[in-house]
């Protein structure tokens, strides 16, 4: 009965590594997407002028 549970847990802790390599390769790449969707700030405008000289 070792054998199977042995293969069960190296499966299941393979397949939690491919997840963890998953998360931390794509991350940066939905960042970037995050950013590239957010819209440019507004312009800052100069206030209006008023010489009274």
């Amino acid at each position: 009965m070792a054998g199977p549970v042995t293969g069960a847990v190296v499966l299941g802790g393979f397949f939690v590594l491919v997840a963890v390599v998953g998360l931390v390769v794509l991350m940066p790449l939905h960042r970037a997407d995050r950013e590239a969707a957010r819209p440019a700030p507004a312009p800052v405008r100069e206030p209006a002028r008023t010489d009274s000289a």
